[in-house]
């Protein structure tokens, strides 16, 4: 009987043991999710007028374009309370200063902060092709941005569900182009070659693809897709 009772007490302990540790792993795992979506730049932003005298602006870390000699950051907006680490669901980028580290001198992609930035792609070819793939590098030749400039669903908000403007730049931000506007969806993109960009969107119910010379700075062509059937 002793022993019984002796038995049923340490499985007892037991039992306490891997409850309290369960809970302890859910409440890890908890956190760390949280600060994984907290890190996330949001995509939406507030256009109501009483919201936006809240909103406050603030510069993020600057990292270097690929293996060149300009540097670039972006201009976060979020609400009061938020800037303790640059975390937040509330963060929106809102534009990207760029800084040339040979002359020291500095310029932002747009000239204004009213835009919503919903990505940024550094667009890049591969050097030395004849190298293995572990020894090539990549040199960035352009940036290519998924940019919401107004409120075109009304709903007091720049967010993905507005009309996109799809926009490239040279590597430094320089040359600033638009390539298709109105866009209702982005479908994706691929470098054809060291020059060419091919792009796809939906735009009125319709998929379309576009060619863009990178080198010229110009639309090569633009073709209609197959519909669904």
């Amino acid at each position: 009987m002793r022993t019984t009772r002796f038995f049923r007490f340490v499985w007892q302990i037991d039992a306490v043991i891997i409850l309290l540790v369960g809970l302890f792993t859910l409440v890890l795992l908890t956190f760390l999710l949280n600060d994984m979506v907290g890190n996330q730049p949001s995509t939406v932003v507030t256009t109501a007028a009483e919201k936006k005298q809240d909103e406050e602006f603030k510069l993020g870390r600057f990292v270097r374009i690929g293996g060149g000699r300009y540097l670039w950051a972006p201009l976060y907006s979020g609400k009061s309370g938020y800037w303790g680490s640059l975390k937040g669901a509330s963060l929106s980028v809102r534009n990207y200063l760029f800084l040339n580290m040979d002359d020291m001198s500095s310029h932002w992609l747009f000239s204004g902060r009213e835009f919503l930035i919903i990505r940024a792609d550094l667009l890049s070819k591969v050097d030395d092709a004849g190298l293995p793939d572990e020894e090539r590098t990549k040199r960035v030749i352009g940036i290519l941005c998924q940019v919401v400039r107004s409120d075109t669903d009304g709903d007091d908000r720049l967010s993905e569900t507005d009309k996109l403007s799809i926009v490239v730049s040279d590597a430094n931000g320089h040359l600033v182009l638009d390539v298709v506007d109105n866009v209702d969806r982005f479908l994706g993109y691929e470098m054809a070659d060291e020059d060419t960009l091919v792009l796809m969107y939906e735009k009125d119910g319709t998929a379309h693809s576009v060619k863009w010379s990178l080198g010229r700075s110009k639309l090569i062509n633009r073709v209609e897709l197959q519909k669904r059937p």
